[in-house]
């Protein structure tokens, strides 16, 4: 007998699509037959059925139809989505059309996975935990696959790992995990500018700008190990120390998880998603 991986696979085939559909498609017929016709219509409907084949492949026709417009109604063809990030500085703007993108591809029912061809050296940390989070929300709803072109360092490793599995090149640039921090600089001559506090100029001493550092560097490191979990063959001191790693190290400490590009981000991604027929969609030109 077949397995229900088997009759799964074989609806996902152009037959046991074509099947469905015409099963679908007669099942509305004749639940919208049934709903308006009287007692002696119906009686005439299954006199016609066991009329000949002609009915019967007439009835067929119909079903398909019928059953086309609902695929094609509930959003056809089952879609692979790619988001492509080239070499790109994560900053409020930037990250604002990244989040866009994130969204359509979230919210849109046809687009049944999603892979992110993403090359970032980092940005603002704000930005950066904001897309991390709404990668987090996509993930929820559909697999995510990472592909690095270069580099995603930095804020651009944090967006990384919020997705199910990372490719990278063996010669792209990972990791980087970590804040940098500007302290602010006096403005103005001392006797022009009268604080409230001591503090309020420059916002804390050197020692408290240098404690805010250690708890984001520490917040960073969390995530990394939240979501890498058990892949990870680095303890969290070597990775708080900010290194980056080439490709094939990263893959070899599990802070990626194989060699590979957008082709095989793509099949991975149908994969997790239980695909076997689907298309590509580039949401950067949807948008």
């Amino acid at each position: 007998g077949m397995s229900l991986d088997d009759i799964g696979q074989f609806l996902q085939s152009v037959p046991g699509m074509l099947t469905l559909l015409a099963l679908v498609g007669l099942l509305l017929a004749y639940a919208l037959y049934a709903t308006v016709a009287g007692p002696a219509q119906k009686e005439k409907l299954g006199h016609a059925l066991l009329s000949g084949p002609v009915a019967l492949v007439g009835l067929l026709i119909l079903g398909l139809a019928l059953g086309y417009g609902l695929f094609l109604g509930l959003g056809g063809e089952p879609q692979v989505a790619v988001i492509r990030i080239p070499f790109t500085e994560i900053r409020e703007d930037t990250a604002g059309s990244m989040l866009q993108m994130l969204r359509y591809a979230r919210d849109d029912p046809s687009i049944k996975a999603v892979v992110i061809d993403l090359n970032s050296p980092g940005g603002a940390a704000t930005d950066s935990e904001d897309l991390f989070i709404n990668i987090l929300h996509l993930r929820e709803k559909k697999p995510v696959v990472v592909s690095v072109t270069s580099m995603a360092a930095s804020g651009g490793y944090m967006m990384a790992i919020a997705s199910d599995y990372i490719y990278v090149k063996g010669s792209s640039f990972i990791g980087n995990v970590g804040v940098i921090m500007f302290l602010p600089g006096k403005a103005g001559a001392e006797e022009d500018i009268i604080p409230t506090g001591p503090s309020k100029r420059t916002g804390g001493t050197p020692r408290t700008y240098i404690a805010l550092l250690e708890m984001l560097k520490e917040s960073f490191v969390k995530m990394v190990v939240s979501q890498r979990g058990d892949r990870l063959k680095i303890n969290p001191q070597e990775l708080a120390e900010g290194r980056i790693y080439i490709g094939i190290e990263a893959v070899r400490l599990g802070i990626a998880d194989a060699i590979g590009g957008q082709e095989d981000a793509v099949r991975k991604a149908a994969s997790l998603a239980g695909l076997r027929n689907y298309r590509i969609r580039d949401i950067n030109q949807a948008l």
